[in-house]
């Protein structure tokens, strides 16, 4: 599980994500890991500039299939279109889900027959992926080329259905919160974000409000915390935000940005 939070205007868009790693126990909750972190988005592509971000309820290994797959794709086409590099996010999750299974199917199978060969001689049943409450959920953030501007695609993807929904400018908080829960830590860090939409802003907004969420979902959500920038590039004018970006991570820390 995550906390993916991500901003976005015209001009610029920030994803950040927490690092905290979790366990699901046979039971359905979940515990943290302490000793190990990951950050929870994947760098496609520098200019123009592509973030994909997210993870599911299910097992990071299956998050990082879906990011290494599309990562090949945007490296296998390089001037991939926004659109096209979203058209692939569904389908993506959909293949790496059944991949997944397929992979935990051979060893729950191995073991299973392992332990009651002497006695039943039967074959262990596939074991089912996603339950109802199961979900991939995914941030495409990037610079649309073709419309000059940042685009934030928000997906939510189940075992069978898929939900995709993008705004011209916005807030969007996605992963271990519920639809209610995300819409208002949404309407939160615009309050916190205020008049001043700047890097600087928009990043000690996404700290403070991960915090806070943090202390309610201590098992799923914590630090640290990683960021990520996209601009137009340096031949859009970003320079000034790009510069602004960098001083407010230095300013702390607990901000870690992607490559760091």
């Amino acid at each position: 599980m995550s906390l993916i939070q991500s901003y976005h205007s015209k001009d610029f868009g920030i994803v950040c994500s927490d690092g905290r790693v979790s366990v699901r126990h046979p039971d359905g909750h979940y515990a943290a890991r302490p000793k190990e972190t990951a950050r929870k988005f994947k760098v496609l592509r520098a200019s123009p500039g592509l973030v994909l971000a997210g993870s599911s309820s299910v097992s990071k290994f299956l998050d990082f299939s879906v990011y290494d797959a599309v990562r090949r794709y945007v490296e296998k086409f390089p001037e991939a279109s926004f659109d096209q590099v979203a058209g692939i996010i569904v389908p993506t999750v959909h293949a790496a889900a059944l991949s997944y299974a397929k992979e935990v199917g051979k060893s729950a199978g191995k073991a299973y027959r392992f332990l009651v060969s002497k006695f039943l001689r039967a074959r262990s049943a596939r074991p089912k992926l996603f339950d109802s409450t199961d979900r991939v959920n995914l941030n495409l953030l990037g610079y649309d080329r073709e419309r000059r501007r940042v685009r934030n695609r928000i997906f939510c993807c189940t075992d069978r259905s898929s939900d995709e929904w993008e705004h011209d400018s916005g807030v969007a908080i996605i992963g271990d919160v519920d639809s209610e829960e995300g819409i208002a830590a949404g309407d939160k860090l615009l309050e916190l974000i205020g008049r001043d939409r700047t890097p600087q802003a928009v990043a000690k907004a996404m700290l403070s409000l991960a915090a806070e969420i943090s202390a309610s979902h201590p098992e799923t959500i914590g630090p640290p915390y990683s960021f990520h920038l996209i601009t137009k590039g340096a031949s859009g004018g970003s320079s000034l935000i790009e510069e602004q970006f960098r001083r407010s991570l230095a300013i702390s820390g607990k901000l870690r940005p992607a490559g760091a």
